[in-house]
C-alpha cells in the first residue's frame, strides 16, 4: 500500500518541481518570475531620457502616411537639432518647428503630410501657449521646475521659461497644461497679487531675460523652512 501511494505521488511532485510548463502544443513556456516587464515613461526632467530620433522618424512617416498631426514634446536644443537636421527639408513630412517665441531654445515638431497645408503659425497657435507670471517674489520661490512638478506638470510638456525681472516670467506650455497652470501656480508660488494669465493674440514674449535650467533641483530643506 505504501509503495503504491508513493508511485502515485511521484509524477505530480515532478510537475510540480519542473521550472517549465508545458502547453498542449508542447511548447514551452517560461515562469512568470523570468519575465522582465518594461513600462516606458515620460520623466519630470527638462530633456527625455528616452529621446529616440528613429522613433520620432517613424511617428513623422506614420503621419504623413495617415494625413494626421502628430506633435512632439518639447525638446533640448541637441534634440531639436538632431530631429531638424533628420526630418526638415524632406519631400514626404512636413515637420514645422514650434517654440512659443522667437529664438526658442526648447521647441517642439508639428508632423504631418506637406499637402495638408499647415502653416507655421498656426501650428505656433495650436500647440504652445505663453504664460505671464506676475508679481511674484522669485527670490522666496523654489526653481522653476521644481515648482511646475509640484504642481503635476510633465517637464516634457514645457518649452523655454524666461525670467524678465524679480517679479515677472514667461513659460511657454502645451495647452494641455495651460488651465493646470493657471490655477495652480498661484497658489504655489510666493508674493502678493499673483497673476498667471495667457498672452493674447498678438502679444509677444519680450526680447532679452533670464532663460532657465528646465532640469530638477535637489534643494535643501533647511533653507526651504526659513521662506
Amino acid at each position: 500500500f505504501m509503495m503504491l501511494r508513493t508511485n502515485l505521488l511521484h509524477p505530480l511532485a515532478l510537475v510540480v518541481l519542473l521550472p517549465l510548463t508545458l502547453t498542449s502544443s508542447f511548447q514551452i513556456i517560461p515562469p512568470a518570475s523570468s519575465i522582465v516587464w518594461k513600462t516606458r515613461r515620460t520623466p519630470n526632467r527638462g530633456s527625455s531620457l528616452f529621446f529616440n530620433v528613429d522613433d520620432i522618424e517613424s511617428q513623422a512617416v506614420a503621419a504623413a502616411e495617415a494625413w494626421s498631426v502628430e506633435v512632439t514634446a518639447f525638446l533640448d536644443e541637441k534634440e531639436a537639432s538632431l530631429v531638424a537636421d533628420r526630418l526638415e527639408g524632406r519631400a514626404d513630412i512636413a515637420c514645422i518647428r514650434v517654440g512659443g517665441r522667437s529664438g526658442s531654445v526648447r521647441s517642439r515638431f508639428v508632423l504631418t503630410n506637406p499637402d495638408l497645408g499647415i502653416d507655421s503659425a498656426s501650428a505656433e497657435a495650436e500647440h504652445c501657449v505663453v504664460l505671464c507670471a506676475e508679481n511674484v517674489d522669485l527670490g522666496r520661490c523654489d526653481p522653476w521646475p521644481n515648482m511646475l512638478v509640484s504642481i503635476g506638470v510633465d517637464l516634457s510638456k514645457v518649452g523655454d521659461v524666461v525670467v524678465m525681472n524679480g517679479s515677472t516670467t514667461y513659460l511657454v506650455v502645451d495647452p494641455e497644461i495651460q488651465k493646470t497652470c493657471s490655477r495652480l501656480l498661484p497658489k504655489q508660488l510666493v508674493g502678493t497679487g499673483i497673476t498667471v494669465t495667457a498672452l493674447m493674440p498678438g502679444e509677444s514674449v519680450p526680447d532679452g531675460g533670464d532663460l532657465q535650467d528646465m532640469e530638477l533641483q535637489r534643494l535643501d530643506k533647511r533653507s526651504q523652512k526659513k521662506r
